[in-house]
């Protein structure tokens, strides 16, 4: 993972994140045949993107607010 518990790699962080939401979007669309892709949504797609929800739960940003992108 690209962060310790000193000082967070944020650059890093959202890389990696970002990579593997880009991996887990590729799985979902190209897996055949549909059966396959089926198992896929229930084992691995759908409780990973439960957790992504669940992360951005915690994580509220006020509407209107300003988010620094970089």
């Amino acid at each position: 993972m690209a962060a310790t518990n000193d000082k967070p790699d944020w650059t890093g962080l959202k890389r990696d994140v970002c990579e593997r939401i880009d991996a887990l979007r590729v799985v979902w669309e190209m897996t055949e045949p549909v059966e396959l892709r089926d198992k896929l949504r229930t084992d691995l797609c759908i409780p990973c993107l439960r957790l992504l929800s669940e992360f951005c739960s915690c994580v509220e940003i006020e509407d209107g607010e300003e988010v620094p992108r970089g």
